[in-house]
């Protein structure tokens, strides 16, 4: 394949042996992999050098057995997982339980992530339900999904009280999609004009921290958020209003996502045509959402 080499190709390899694909790092953030990743693929390469051993699901579920000490998950390649297992025997045994019915899914992604680079970085809806679950009022499901700055104020203040943690069990997919998106921009050396913000997460910060001006700090308004925490929200006249007012909050603190190739997506869902410019990064303006009065 293309920008992978072998020791038989360059002549000082074993003969009749294959290299593990190792990716250029010439290449970029593209060709990058995680730690987690580059762990799991030489910890599977078989003795002989040639291709990584594919998981078994007799295995596995022979590991489930004393799977609240994240056995099947060091197997398969997730430390980070298998130590957390550990720690909390089987996340209070509910990931251990939930592992049973999930195992042939859990061993699929791990055998089909041999076929490219980059799985160890993809998130799924059931492994973060699964976090979510038992630790979610600590923000175990939000350091999953890389979102550790959410992940600190859930464990500072118990999942937003409880009403963040109820909230994210009916959004989970969308918070899934979002981080494996991020990791997408990334890979492929997107920009944005200004850091993205969502019409959910304000609302989560909305209720019931919004009279703190938990919603005014997200939104990058920092000086209204200072008067709210010393106001209690205007008297909480100014956090009633931002409730019917939240999407235009957060289409103005919003950027452009600049692609390199493909034009111009605007966080309120629009589509722009690509700048008018040699150069295909160059950043548009970020969308201004019409005044309310």
């Amino acid at each position: 394949a293309a920008g992978f080499g072998s020791g038989a190709a360059s002549g000082g390899g074993t003969p009749g042996a294959t290299a593990v694909p190792v990716p250029d790092e010439s290449y970029g953030a593209a060709g990058r992999t995680t730690l987690q990743e580059r762990m799991r693929i030489s910890s599977v390469a078989s003795d002989d050098g040639g291709e990584p051993a594919r998981k078994s699901l007799a295995v596995a579920y022979a590991l489930w057995l004393v799977g609240f000490t994240g056995a099947p998950h060091f197997y398969m390649g997730d430390y980070v997982t298998g130590v957390l297992y550990l720690c909390t025997l089987g996340m209070v045994g509910v990931g251990w339980v939930a592992d049973l019915f999930r195992m042939p899914t859990l061993v699929g992604r791990v055998n089909r992530g041999y076929e490219g680079v980059g799985a160890a970085q993809r998130r799924h809806t059931d492994t973060a339900y699964v976090y979510a679950l038992p630790l979610g009022l600590f923000g175990a499901h939000h350091f999953y999904l890389r979102r550790r700055g959410w992940g600190i104020l859930y464990a500072c203040t118990l999942g937003l009280l409880g009403f963040g943690l109820l909230l994210d069990l009916f959004r989970m997919g969308r918070l899934v999609d979002r981080a494996n998106r991020a990791t997408q921009e990334t890979t492929v050396g997107t920009s944005r004009t200004a850091p993205e913000r969502y019409n959910d997460d304000a609302f989560v910060l909305w209720f019931p921290f919004g009279l703190l001006g938990a919603h005014q700090f997200y939104l990058g308004r920092t000086k209204m958020g200072v008067l709210y925490a010393c106001t209690l929200g205007l008297a909480g006249i100014g956090w009633l209003i931002d409730g019917f007012r939240m999407k235009q909050l957060v289409a103005q603190c919003s950027g452009s996502l600049v692609f390199g190739s493909e034009g111009v997506m605007y966080d309120d869902g629009r589509r722009g045509a690509r700048a008018a410019s040699t150069d295909s990064h160059a950043p548009r303006a970020p969308y201004k959402a019409p005044s309310l009065v």
